[in-house]
């Protein structure tokens, strides 16, 4: 049968479970993201195991070290170190057999609520432009909200009433947008706000699953949101590698979440952190 692989690293936000003779980290896989890129957007199952279209083996060319590993993947030119205590998830794309950019790809179990990028709607070269003039860095300037496409790619009728509304457009059509470093994701389930942001300009586009009238199941199992990047610069670039970073930037976004742990650990340590809701607030300016 027909399906979607997608090889790369899994990102979690576990919360601590506790009992008079017990203590574990956990969490669940639906509120966590997925940073990688398709292999195989129509693999037809065969004898031989799919899973070696996803596997990925310790990079020889990267010393091993006490806190972390670097990786390479088997079927696509990606590679990712992983290191103890990172606070963002890092994978660095190559060129594929054809010299072209490995395209990136980002999916969660959740929905989306918001989705913003930190360039108004444009070109390439309005972003190129702006970079000539000097403009302010993607991390000072402000974010614009922007549509996705439904998983179904038709048009879907949302309760505004539910208060779990996606952003989807009226069509039902994926858009695509150029992104000069950063884009910023409200899932709606977890109540999670991730940031993906990029070495270099990209133009990406999305596809959120929506409330009531849920979609069909997305093209990768459990999926419900999905950000591809569709072109990576316009190829006058020298550099060929592309880097992408995924962060939590706030883990208790509105308070109104299907878990509550996040947000009363956050309260119960009385100061400030980073992927708490002020931090959050302040970067999103």
């Amino acid at each position: 049968s027909a399906s979607t692989l997608m090889a790369g690293i899994d990102l979690f936000v576990p919360v601590m479970k506790t009992s008079s003779k017990n203590m574990q980290m956990v969490f669940d896989k639906q509120n966590g993201v997925s940073l990688g890129a398709i292999v195989s957007e129509k693999h037809e199952s065969t004898d031989e195991d799919e899973s070696s279209l996803t596997s990925y083996v310790v990079d020889p060319d990267v010393l091993l070290s006490p806190l972390g590993v670097s990786l390479k993947w088997n079927h696509v030119n990606m590679k990712s170190h992983i290191v103890r205590g990172m606070p963002y998830g890092t994978m660095r794309y190559g060129k594929d057999q054809m010299d072209k950019s490995v395209l990136p790809t980002i999916v969660s179990g959740n929905r989306l609520v918001s989705i913003l990028i930190d360039s108004e709607v444009g070109t390439i070269e309005t972003i190129k432009g702006d970079r000539r003039r000097g403009s302010a860095s993607s991390s000072s300037s402000s974010k614009h909200e922007v549509t996705c496409g439904s998983l179904t790619g038709k048009p879907i009728q949302q309760d505004l009433r539910s208060g779990h509304v996606a952003p989807l457009s009226k069509d039902g059509k994926a858009p695509t947008y150029w992104v000069r470093r950063e884009v910023a994701l409200h899932m709606d389930q977890s109540d999670f706000t991730w940031v993906a942001f990029f070495s270099k300009p990209v133009r990406v586009q999305c596809y959120s699953d929506a409330m009531p009238a849920v979609s069909v199941p997305g093209p990768l199992a459990e999926v419900q949101f999905r950000l591809d990047v569709v072109q990576v610069g316009d190829g006058s670039d020298p550099e060929e590698e592309l880097v992408v970073r995924v962060a939590l930037l706030d883990e208790c976004t509105t308070g109104k979440s299907i878990i509550k742990q996040h947000c009363d650990h956050l309260k119960s340590l009385g100061y400030e952190t980073v992927s708490g809701k002020t931090k959050g607030e302040e970067y999103l300016k």
